[in-house]
């Protein structure tokens, strides 16, 4: 019987385990994508508008497609909001992952296959932070 309780303890410790290596390759690429983001959004800004730079494209969105059809990836600038935003989609068209810069700061969130948001990191109204929901959309964990 102990060494049963044993293996239990063994498994949820190698889950834990896996779900934190998990969060933390989440955390190092969310990292990397923001920070591209502000560095290429200040280059952007910094840059004169001369003729010379013929080979410049500007719209307010961009939408990438797969051989289907389906759009994969769509990066626009929010009226509304007055922030970009980027979003990744499956093969399917749900939503699975979303960049974008709001006066707070920016944020990154991915979501779940039915479409609820299951991690976040980047900067809230209360702070920046990590978050972590489940799949039913219920917060389950917060840091700070």
């Amino acid at each position: 019987m102990a060494t049963e309780s044993l293996e239990e303890r063994v498994k949820q410790l190698e889950r834990r385990y896996r779900l934190m290596l998990s969060g933390i390759g989440l955390v190092v690429i969310a990292c990397a994508t923001i920070w591209v983001m502000t560095t290429t959004a200040g280059r952007a800004q910094a840059q004169p508008s001369t003729e010379a730079q013929q080979d410049v494209l500007a719209a307010r969105e961009f939408t990438l497609v797969d051989l289907n059809g389906t759009v994969r990836a769509w990066l626009y600038m929010d009226i509304d909001a007055d922030e970009p935003t980027l979003r990744l989609f499956d093969g399917q068209g749900n939503g699975c992952a979303w960049v974008s810069v709001s006066e707070a700061g920016p944020m990154l969130s991915l979501y779940g296959k039915n479409g609820t948001r299951r991690v976040a990191l980047g900067v809230f109204e209360d702070g920046s932070g990590l978050r972590l929901w489940d799949k039913s959309g219920n917060q389950t964990w917060k840091a700070p």
